[in-house]
C-alpha cells in the first residue's frame, strides 16, 4: 500500500527552494559544530557510503579510516561497520 507523503507544516508559497536550502545547510553546519565541540562523533554520507566522523568516532580505537579524509573540522572518516 503506498500512502502519499504528506508535509505536516504547509511552506509558504513566498519561501523559495533557494532560501529552503540554506536553512537547511544553516541547521546542519550548526548540528555538526555543536556536536564537535561537544566531542561527539556524527554519521555523514561520503564516497557512497555512512561514515563516522570525529574523535570518539566508532572504530577510533582500532585505527580504522577510509580511504578519503572527512572534513577538516572532523579529521579522518571511521567507516561504519
Amino acid at each position: 500500500m503506498n500512502t502519499p507523503v504528506v508535509s505536516p507544516t504547509p511552506i509558504p508559497p513566498e519561501v523559495s527552494s533557494q532560501q529552503l536550502l540554506a536553512a537547511l545547510q544553516a541547521a546542519v553546519s550548526a548540528a555538526l559544530e555543536r556536536k564537535r565541540r561537544l566531542v561527539r562523533y556524527a554519521v555523514v554520507w561520503q564516497n557512497g557510503r555512512a561514515v563516522a566522523v570525529g574523535e570518539d568516532a566508532p572504530g577510533a580505537e582500532a585505527g580504522l579510516q577510509a580511504s578519503e579524509p572527512a572534513p577538516p573540522a572532523f579529521g579522518q572518516a571511521k567507516p561504519l561497520a
